[in-house]
C-alpha cells in the first residue's frame, strides 16, 4: 500500500471552489463571501481560503486518479512462475 495521498483534500477544495463560484457576483466583496458563505460551511482560515481559490484542484485530482489507476493496473499484471518438478 502506498503512503498518504490528498484526494479527499482536493475534493474538498473543489467543493469550496464551486460554492465560491455560485456565490460570487460582480462587484461583491470576496471578504463578505468568505465570512458569510465559505467560513460557516468549511471552517477554514482566510489564508487557506485564498490558497484554495487559486489552486488547480480539479486538474490535480484528475492527474492523481489517473496515476493511481495506472499503478493498480501494473501491480495486478505481475505473475510468478514456479519451476516444474
Amino acid at each position: 500500500m502506498k503512503g498518504y495521498n490528498n484526494i479527499n483534500l482536493l475534493k474538498r477544495m473543489i467543493d469550496m471552489q464551486e460554492v465560491f463560484k455560485q456565490a460570487y457576483k460582480p462587484g461583491m466583496s470576496i471578504e463578505w463571501i468568505f465570512h458569510n458563505v465559505i467560513y460557516p460551511r468549511f471552517k477554514i482560515s482566510r489564508k487557506t481560503f485564498y490558497k484554495w481559490v487559486n489552486y488547480p484542484a480539479a486538474s490535480e485530482l484528475k492527474r492523481k486518479l489517473n496515476d493511481t489507476s495506472n499503478s493498480k493496473n501494473t501491480t495486478q499484471q505481475t505473475t510468478m512462475e514456479f519451476p516444474k518438478q
